[in-house]
């Protein structure tokens, strides 16, 4: 269930990242962390991106760590133009492209791939024990 329900979570985040509500490069969301937008769709007010705002603040504090893995996470589920669109292509980015695009092995973009992704499972995760 976990690797399901993170890859969902990774999958949102992605088609989110695309819709420009990031700041266009790797990393950082242009609002504060924990700030919600409240939108009106069919004049209801609906509270939106908390969830991929979650996981888009982890990815940026990993950025801040490790630039290469941030760039791995989002190379793999195409959150940036450069590596693809999230919006018509699934995720699991072709990894003999990728990892030469962004210049480092296959093995060194797989092992970052996983760091990246424990990483927004912790974050993700934490909400749920508190």
């Amino acid at each position: 269930m976990k690797n399901e329900y993170l890859e969902n979570r990774l999958d949102e985040w992605a088609r989110w990242c695309l819709t420009g509500r990031v700041v266009s490069g790797l990393s950082y969301s242009p609002v504060a962390p924990g700030f919600s937008e409240y939108i009106k769709t069919d004049r209801s007010p609906v509270v939106s991106d908390d969830r991929e705002m979650e996981v888009e603040r982890a990815v940026a504090t990993l950025a801040h760590i490790d630039e290469t893995a941030a760039m791995v996470i989002r190379a793999e589920y195409r959150a940036h133009e450069r590596f693809g669109h999230a919006h018509f292509e699934a995720s699991g980015n072709d990894c003999q492209r990728t990892h030469k695009q962004i210049g480092v092995s296959e093995r060194t973009y797989r092992a970052k791939l996983e760091k990246a992704k424990a990483v927004v499972w912790v974050a993700i995760s934490m909400r749920d024990v508190g």
